[in-house]
């Protein structure tokens, strides 16, 4: 691994590096979470969305996970998002595309983005409101008066 403090700094450490730093050594939590980022950065490991138990796996052969300690079943990239075992990724991956298209268009249709902070705020008798701040047209986040949105 390497130096994670801005892009001039870019020197390599050891899990020996990171034990010397961690006051309990091997034991200590530093050393703990760098031991645990390591393994998910290894690419053949997924927490499991239940309990957060690490489990080694393989994506290229197979995406379908089950936890060790729990037994959850669940997917090596999607976690509980879909189950592996009945849906594929790409399915999902189609579905939940289909769905934001479906989305962004309600969206389109209903609402408008806050000019000053993006939220999208509800349209009424053609003005922009946020319906939780009444009738004072503007945004329930930001200064900018929503009858800006157009």
């Amino acid at each position: 691994m390497t130096c994670p403090i801005g892009d001039e700094c870019r020197a390599a450490f050891s899990p020996l590096d990171v034990a010397a730093v961690d006051s309990e050594g091997a034991d200590g939590p530093l050393f703990q979470r760098y031991s645990r980022f390591a393994r998910q950065q290894s690419g053949k490991h997924a927490a499991c969305p239940k309990c957060g138990f690490l489990n080694e796996g393989d994506p290229d052969v197979s995406v379908k996970m089950q936890c060790t300690p729990c037994q959850t079943k669940y997917c090596f990239h999607h976690g509980s998002q879909h189950d592996p075992w009945v849906e594929s990724c790409d399915a999902y991956l189609g579905r939940t595309a289909r769905a934001e298209t479906a989305t962004a268009s309600v969206l389109g249709r209903t609402t408008c983005a806050c000019p000053g902070c993006g939220i999208h705020v509800n349209k009424r008798s053609g003005e922009s409101h946020n319906s939780s701040d009444g009738d004072t047209g503007t945004c329930a986040l930001c200064p900018v008066p929503c009858a800006l949105c157009i």
